[in-house]
């Protein structure tokens, strides 16, 4: 991960999420969260952004936090999967028995939620 570059997000972009297309006709920043849907706030769904470069230009505060998601105002936290914000002393990490969105066997999920289990 330490080699990752960046993608810039334009239109057309061939990365196919976040390539502009909710910024035709409008004249400002959007009034939901381009990553969960759910409008702005001034509390805990604050407006972040706009970002060249991760998979969203716009995104709510909480939504900006998961660490699966990769703002180029974030570090990569210890175990080299996850980014977290710049402030943060500890980072919890639950490490993935199979790659995001993978189809694993009931004993692998059993062993998951044992190890998130004792974790706690």
């Amino acid at each position: 991960m330490e080699n990752a570059t960046p993608a810039t997000i334009t239109f057309g972009s061939p990365v196919g999420y976040a390539d502009g297309l909710w910024q035709i006709g409008s004249t400002r920043p959007p009034h939901v969260c381009l990553c969960c849907g759910l409008s702005f706030d001034k509390a805990k769904r604050k407006i972040m952004g706009p970002y060249d470069k991760g998979p969203y230009r716009y995104v709510c505060a909480r939504c900006w936090t998961l660490p699966f998601l990769f703002f180029p105002d974030k570090k990569l936290a210890r175990c080299g999967e996850c980014w977290v914000p710049p402030g943060y002393k500890r980072h919890h990490h639950v490490p993935a028995f199979a790659p995001r969105g993978a189809r694993i066997s009931k004993g692998q999920e059993d062993a998951r939620r044992k190890a998130v289990s004792n974790r706690r």
